[in-house]
């Protein structure tokens, strides 16, 4: 069975909480008292009662898997039963605060993804990998692949389609969502006897690009970089030289370089 990244991650960090806690002590000679000892560990170490719960299940799936090898002879946790805890249901807005929502975007963007995740109830990994080809404008549709690359066909509501369709205007192919940040530009400047090459980097979850530097080659034509952060600078460690021409840099050093 395949599990998504995040699962996969999830389920080794139980394991390797569990490997810490047994210290030398082998897997394969692990009793059910181990297993509520570890239970009590992890929730006096301030796990909640989902959490610990979820551990238990990890640890019953993992022994599965070494009864299923022979390396075990029964599946311990199996004998461990903890009351599974309540499903809380997620707040649900009302109408008004989901006009209030939509009124608050700022970019045609912002409006597209919350029309498609209202009229859908799309999870976020399956809006963000929807692609153009797998939008019928016409028959307002939507093709999503969830999760084990089950794909399923969702309909879209008539505000969906309107605002989708002011996002993406009179694109044909690739991801319905890109990345919204500003195009990034620097410059080039001679700095106490080097060319500087000096941009902006915009991150993931900001908005606001952060200043970065890189120092440029020698009078040979190679490189050695040296990255300023916003915060605190680092000094060159290259030696001081006569600047090469600018044409110098242009025909060696591309723009995507720096």
């Amino acid at each position: 069975m395949h599990y998504a990244p995040h699962t996969r991650r999830s389920y080794a960090r139980t394991v390797r909480l569990f490997r810490e806690f047994l210290g030398s002590r082998s897997i394969a000679s692990v009793s059910h008292l181990e297993i509520r000892q570890f239970m009590k560990r992890v929730a006096e170490d301030g796990a909640t009662w989902h959490t610990t719960y979820n551990h238990l299940g990890v640890l019953r799936q993992f022994y599965d898997f070494l009864n299923l090898g022979g390396v075990v002879s029964y599946v311990a946790p199996r004998l461990v039963r903890l009351r599974a805890p309540k499903k809380k249901l997620l707040p649900i807005l009302s109408e008004t605060e989901i006009q209030r929502l939509i009124a608050a975007t700022e970019t045609l963007r912002e409006r597209a993804l919350v029309e498609i995740f209202y009229g859908t109830g799309c999870r976020l990994r399956e809006v963000s990998h929807l692609r153009m080809d797998d939008v019928d404008f016409a028959a307002r549709t939507a093709r999503v692949t969830g999760k084990f690359r089950k794909t399923r066909v969702v309909l879209l509501t008539k505000s969906a389609i309107q605002a989708l369709r002011a996002y993406v205007g009179n694109r044909q192919s690739g991801f319905v969502f890109r990345e919204d940040r500003p195009t990034p530009k620097g410059w080039l400047a001679m700095t106490n006897g080097y060319w500087v090459a000096t941009w902006k980097v915009y991150h993931r979850r900001f908005r606001k690009g952060r200043q970065k530097s890189k120092c440029l080659g020698d009078t040979t034509g190679s490189r050695k970089a040296t990255i300023r952060q916003p915060r605190g600078r680092r000094e060159s460690n290259l030696p001081r030289y006569r600047p090469p021409p600018l044409e110098h840099l242009r025909a060696n050093d591309s723009p995507g370089d720096w």
